[in-house]
């Protein structure tokens, strides 16, 4: 099917990418990286597993490829055959031929660079260069629909959770809004309900279930995007939120380790960069848990602003679960006091 065969493609172009550094021969880092460098023709192997793949969808980089091979092991890869399936050039394609030709840009681009850099730079020069270029590859891989071969695999739904939040103060709210007066805290109450965590042959019992909830003055959004938001089905795009990990290791840390403070980033402070709150959830047999919260937005000026949140349990056995979002970010509205 194609969607193996694209998926192939992807592993042959990230062996690639990943053995970049194996195409920079002549320097003394290479000893070191035995015993992968001690086997026979790494280079020409993983070549071979490419160009076959991508003959009848781009010559020019089986070409590059080709004079690559044959300038470090003199290996000639034009007798090989393409595979029975030809991938056509879609979006997926196209994709995965970016992140080649990007590895390509990148050993050339260091075989000019460490002719003119001092040797005991080098290393880190290769170093930094590669860490880029499989950082780059992994977030465009990221970003191609990931196809599942419904005749060879079955895959259970997505465990995560949804979060509904109201806020404690219902004669200035409505079901539908949370409303704060501005110089007020936030009061909400939470309730939290876990998707898909139950499994037939291995039931889960959770005994502790933690959220964190999370904003800043610079999830400012209109009050038009915020409707169109909570009526618009919830895509959760990890790699596009540059807050989660921060968000995952503050969690992580509350919940696993009696909530010692994380080692952070460098970027970010928790005390400056906005408010936050971390709430233990009492699980019930339904899988949901009930809380409220307080939230200090008290110096936010008047508008409505995003509440980014993100949960994680612990079951009977101790073992600790990342709870993606499944719904949207709960949005909350400062007004002028009356």
């Amino acid at each position: 099917s194609s969607i193996i065969t694209t998926l192939s493609l992807s592993c042959s172009v990230f062996a690639f990418a990943a053995g970049s550094v194996l195409f920079l021969p002549g320097f003394s880092f290479h000893e070191n990286l035995a015993p992968i460098t001690s086997q026979s023709g790494v280079c020409s192997r993983l070549v071979q597993d490419l160009v076959p793949r991508l003959w009848k969808v781009d010559p020019e980089i089986c070409e590059k490829l080709n004079i690559l091979v044959k300038e470090n092991e003199s290996l000639n890869c034009f007798h090989l055959q393409p595979r029975n399936q030809v991938l056509g050039v879609c979006g997926k394609v196209k994709v995965l031929l970016s992140i080649c030709s990007d590895a390509l840009s990148c050993i050339y681009g260091l075989q000019n660079q460490t002719n003119s850099t001092p040797e005991e730079d080098i290393v880190s020069l290769i170093t930094e260069s590669c860490r880029i270029l499989l950082s780059q590859g992994i977030m465009k891989w990221m970003q191609i629909p990931f196809g599942i071969p419904k005749y060879f695999f079955s895959i259970r739904p997505c465990v995560g959770a949804e979060l509904f939040a109201l806020s404690s103060d219902s004669s200035k709210s409505t079901p539908n809004t949370i409303v704060v007066e501005q110089g007020f805290q936030l009061s909400l109450d939470l309730c939290l309900q876990l998707k898909n965590i139950q499994q037939r042959r291995a039931p889960v019992r959770i005994t502790k279930l933690y959220c964190l909830l999370y904003s800043k003055l610079a999830y400012h959004t209109s009050t038009q995007q915020s409707e169109t938001n909570r009526n618009q089905k919830y895509c959760y795009s990890p790699w596009r939120d540059e807050d989660l990990v921060e968000m995952s290791n503050k969690l992580f840390n509350h919940a696993v380790k009696s909530g010692k403070k994380p080692g952070g980033s460098g970027r970010f402070d928790w005390n400056h960069s906005g408010v936050s709150a971390v709430v233990q959830l009492e699980p019930n047999e339904r899988g949901q848990g009930f809380s409220s919260c307080l939230l200090d937005v008290s110096r936010f000026p008047v508008g409505s602003y995003q509440i980014k949140w993100l949960s994680c349990c612990i079951d009977q056995h101790g073992s600790y679960w990342n709870l993606l979002p499944l719904n949207g970010k709960p949005v909350f509205t400062v007004k002028k006091a009356s």
